[in-house]
């Protein structure tokens, strides 16, 4: 094993620190967490499964739905375009553009978080899917949704 100095350990552990405070926003995931878990290992635990991406997603969650892949394909698509425009990534600008998205594809809200939900996060989660998506951040998200949607086209063998 090499020698790693306990100054350079420290570094290791202060720019990850910083890492989960700046770029990947654990404290607002865990704000949205109250009253959802309880304070500790509990809201840790579902702050930090919202943050990790598995390489294998769970598509039998989109298969319960009864939805068929060409709709899950066009939804996605459609959201990867509409997000793609959004001026503002926030929740209430999120909201509006999913609502025109449901609208637009004869679903319901409901249905349209839940496809999203998926295709980012790969799990359901308690907490309001906006706010995850604002907390993630723009970039996260549709990096996210592309190649789960690619992924999922390709399970689908839908060219």
């Amino acid at each position: 094993m090499d020698f790693i100095s306990l100054p350079e350990r420290a570094d290791h552990v202060r720019l990850t620190l910083a890492y989960l405070e700046s770029e990947a926003n654990i404290g607002r995931l865990i704000e949205l967490t109250c009253g959802r878990a309880a304070a500790g290992r509990a809201a840790l635990d579902l702050a930090l499964r919202i943050l990790y991406c598995p390489t294998s997603t769970n598509w039998s969650l989109l298969a319960g739905m009864g939805l068929s892949p060409l709709t899950v394909i066009a939804l996605a698509g459609a959201a990867d375009r509409a997000m793609g425009q959004l001026e503002r990534w926030c929740e209430a600008d999120l909201r509006e553009v999913w609502t025109a998205l449901a609208a637009s594809h004869r679903l319901s809200a409901e249905e349209v978080e839940h496809v999203l939900c998926v295709l980012v996060l790969h799990h359901k989660t308690p907490i309001p899917l906006p706010a995850v998506f604002a907390a993630l951040g723009r970039t996260e998200c549709m990096t996210r949704l592309s190649a789960s949607t690619q992924a999922y086209r390709l399970c689908q063998m839908v060219t």
